[in-house]
């Protein structure tokens, strides 16, 4: 489908999963995503697109405008991976993934996180759906406008997250503790992974983690990774650098 939007700014180019739009610039053929935003105080949008927009983190989608057409408004973020990770979810054993692709996922969501909550930011719907999986494995972010989360709602939902792609079993909204031990579940799971999904779990505040940071530097820990975190030889990235 090819639609123009914004005065012919943008043409729809397809329907991404969920419920965005994948678009380019007809001047330039720049892709991006637009997403639909729902309520979001103008003053706060104003404000966080500002911060968002010069980048800094590669694992978030930055904005980079707000347009309106036809009575919606939506937001204009980079271009969204070619798949999502509930796709990847949906389509993987079993609905999980091997323990060093959730791992590389999980910390790249955890530095995406971080990022925001320096910002004074909250994300707010850490879900699959929210989530890109780059073809080389690293995760994009799209935060998709203001939300009245806290950074620990965030965590939550990411913990949230880690169990579903360690166990490819979905947690219920409010729902404090785990369907059942990852270990149970995915015998492919190490016993030290199991015990840290469980405890990132915790409705004890007091054992999870108290930042997006702990998590990743926990995550880190387990020594999923080789050589260089990310296991791209890199001697330069986040892990190694650590």
């Amino acid at each position: 489908m090819v639609e123009p939007l914004s005065q012919g700014k943008y043409e729809v180019t397809q329907k991404g999963p969920g419920c965005f739009l994948r678009a380019e610039e007809a001047a330039g053929g720049r892709r991006v995503s637009l997403w639909p935003l729902n309520g979001a105080g103008a003053e706060a949008l104003a404000n966080a697109v500002s911060v968002l927009s010069a980048g800094g983190c590669e694992f978030i989608l930055a904005p980079r405008e707000v347009i309106s057409e036809a009575g919606h408004d939506w937001l204009v973020l980079d271009a969204f991976p070619r798949k999502s990770l509930r796709e990847l979810l949906d389509r993987a054993h079993k609905h999980c993934l091997e323990p060093r692709e959730l791992a590389r996922i999980a910390a790249d969501l955890c530095e995406a996180l971080d990022y925001l909550h320096g910002k004074g930011l909250a994300h707010g719907a850490v879900t699959p759906e929210h989530v890109g999986v780059t073809d080389e494995g690293s995760a994009r972010l799209a935060w998709v406008g203001p939300s009245a989360a806290s950074p620990q709602d965030d965590l939550q939902q990411l913990a949230a997250l880690i169990y579903e792609m360690a166990t490819g079993k979905s947690m219920s909204p409010g729902q404090n503790t785990p369907i059942g031990s990852p270990k149970e579940l995915n015998y492919d799971l190490s016993d030290d992974l199991s015990a840290l999904i469980v405890r990132l779990l915790s409705p004890d505040a007091a054992r999870r983690p108290l930042s997006a940071r702990d998590m990743l530097i926990e995550l880190t820990e387990l020594a999923l990774f080789p050589a260089c975190g990310r296991g791209l030889g890199c001697n330069s990235c986040r892990f190694c650098t650590m």
